[in-house]
C-alpha cells in the first residue's frame, strides 16, 4: 500500500485551528508544533491522520465532526483557495485532482458527473485502520464543502463511509444549484 504524503500547510492550518479553539492547552495536548511543518515541504500522510486522531480524541471527546468543521473552516479561510475557487464552476473544481494534488496525495479518487449540478466522488484513502479512514473522510468532506462554498454556488456535500468493504472508501455526492 502506498504511504501517501501531505504538505506542511494543512498541518499548520490544523494547528492554528487548535490554537484558536482550545488555546495553548490544546496545542500542548496534541503535541504537534506548527513550526516543525514547512508549508511547501512534503510529510508522511500517517503523521497527518495521527494529528487528526489526537484532535478528535484528546480535544473533541471523540466527536469526529470536529474534523469536518476544522477542514471546512481551513478551506474557507485559506487566502490562496479563496482566490483560486471564487466563482469557479464546481465541475472544474471536482472533476480532477489537480488542485488537491498540490497539497496532498493520499489515495485514489474517481469523480463522475451524474447529472448537471451533481457529481459523485469515490475516494479510497491509502489507510487501513477504520478509525483513521473515518477521520480522513471527515476531513475531505469538510474540504469539499468549503471549496463548494468558495465557488459561490449554493449546495451540499453528502458523505457515505464504506468501512465494511475492502478497500475502505468514502463516496461524496456534491449537489449545487
Amino acid at each position: 500500500m502506498n504511504e501517501g504524503q501531505i504538505k506542511g500547510k494543512p498541518f499548520q492550518h490544523a494547528l492554528e485551528y487548535v490554537a484558536k479553539k482550545w488555546g495553548q492547552n490544546g496545542l500542548d495536548m496534541v503535541s504537534f508544533a506548527s513550526d516543525k511543518y514547512l508549508p511547501e515541504r512534503w510529510y508522511p500522510f500517517s503523521d497527518f491522520y495521527h494529528l487528526l486522531s489526537d484532535i478528535c480524541t484528546k480535544l473533541a471527546g471523540g466527536d469526529a465532526s470536529i474534523i469536518y468543521h476544522m477542514a471546512r473552516e481551513m478551506a474557507l479561510n485559506d487566502g490562496q483557495w479563496r482566490i483560486l475557487f471564487k466563482g469557479k464552476d464546481p465541475n472544474e473544481c471536482f472533476m480532477s485532482t489537480k488542485y488537491q494534488d498540490d497539497q496532498y496525495i493520499v489515495g485514489n479518487f474517481d469523480a463522475e458527473t451524474l447529472e448537471e449540478g451533481h457529481i459523485s466522488i469515490d475516494m479510497t484513502p491509502w489507510i487501513e485502520d477504520d478509525y483513521h479512514v473515518e477521520l480522513w473522510c471527515e476531513f475531505y468532506h469538510g474540504q469539499i464543502q468549503g471549496i463548494l462554498n468558495l465557488t459561490g454556488h449554493i449546495g451540499k456535500v453528502e458523505k457515505t463511509l464504506h468501512l465494511d468493504k475492502e478497500p475502505k472508501s468514502c463516496t461524496y455526492h456534491i449537489k449545487w444549484e
